[in-house]
């Protein structure tokens, strides 16, 4: 599922891609929709990770194992922590090498766009996952940094954060900072729309204070487009900020904190070059991009969760 993107390492031999219900990777919606039996392990089914309640497995065939209880044909199971069971069914379960070779998973591949062409949410895309190691926590924020997360290809060992709980604007900035302190031997990258790092900004400061090297990719494409795709209206459209230019701010005269402005992917390259060379702050690269241009994953996934949370409220 979306919110595990990094737990399962992506070159094993059983991956099979992101289940997301309608905006699932190619093939998995149906691998997972129609196989004879389902082991949901310590999955969250809300609203977002469901896509609207559209994505929601039930039924005898599933088996859903939390933290400290299984549930299964209507059971319930209790007194072993999840830990225990799955050591145990590991055990038991019988080996199926027949049912691996009956599918496989194709990466998703984002073509490079002419240098000199306007920026583009898919080169922009194309261009942070190239960067991923096996070092690299990518910290995704709610909107469509979710969706372009979720195309990339990870490294062994490359880690994503999202908040897909409650899908909390803002989150980002200083979820980074506090993993970036704890974790200061990872390189920590960030995706952040303009409307959600305005909550937040100022925890920025604290990554020049601490000289930390974050970098964080600023999509400015002028408004909250997640929520223009679930329920537009004109409190999702906001005052544009010079967001590279915050870090004089934030420097105040001692800091090395570093901020550019791009609007080419030759821009967006070379800003990426100085960034990984700026070690003793955080980075801010302002993405300028077309308000329209989003993953068509957003888009379909906004209109499910958009007819879901329109319904009236359910009395049983």
């Amino acid at each position: 599922m979306a919110a595990a993107k990094g737990l399962f390492p992506e070159d094993h031999a059983n991956f099979r891609g992101l289940y997301w219900g309608e905006v699932s990777a190619p093939g998995t919606q149906e691998l997972v929709e129609k196989a004879d039996a389902v082991l949901c392990i310590a999955p969250v089914f809300n609203d977002y990770s469901t896509v609207g309640w559209t994505a929601w497995p039930k039924g005898e065939n599933v088996l859903v194992a939390d933290p400290n209880r299984v549930t299964v044909g209507g059971q319930t199971f209790e007194g072993f922590t999840l830990r225990e069971f799955l050591s145990a069914l590991a055990k038991k379960a019988p080996s199926r090498p027949a049912s691996a070779r009956e599918s496989h998973y194709t990466p998703t591949k984002i073509a490079p766009a002419t240098p000199d062409a306007r920026l583009t949410n898919d080169e922009m895309t194309r261009q942070i996952n190239g960067m991923l190691t096996s070092k690299t926590t990518l910290v995704a924020e709610t909107g469509d940094s979710w969706f372009n997360a979720m195309r990339m290809h990870l490294p062994r060992h490359a880690r994503v954060e999202t908040e897909m709980q409650w899908g909390h604007i803002g989150w980002s900035v200083p979820s980074s900072f506090g993993n970036a302190m704890g974790s200061q031997e990872r390189e920590h990258i960030v995706m952040v729309g303009d409307g959600s790092f305005q909550l937040t900004a100022q925890e920025v400061a604290q990554m020049v204070r601490y000289e930390l090297p974050v970098i964080i990719f600023l999509v400015n494409n002028r408004g909250y487009v997640i929520e223009i795709a679930i329920h537009d209206g004109p409190y999702n459209y906001i005052k544009n900020w010079d967001y590279a230019g915050l870090m004089n701010v934030f420097n105040a005269g001692e800091g090395h904190g570093l901020g550019m402005t791009v609007t080419t992917g030759a821009e967006l390259a070379e800003a990426i070059k100085k960034a990984q060379a700026n070690h003793r702050g955080p980075t801010i690269i302002e993405c300028q991009i077309e308000r329209t241009d989003c993953t068509e994953m957003l888009v379909q996934w906004g209109k499910r969760v958009a007819s879901a949370n329109a319904r009236k409220p359910q009395i049983s």
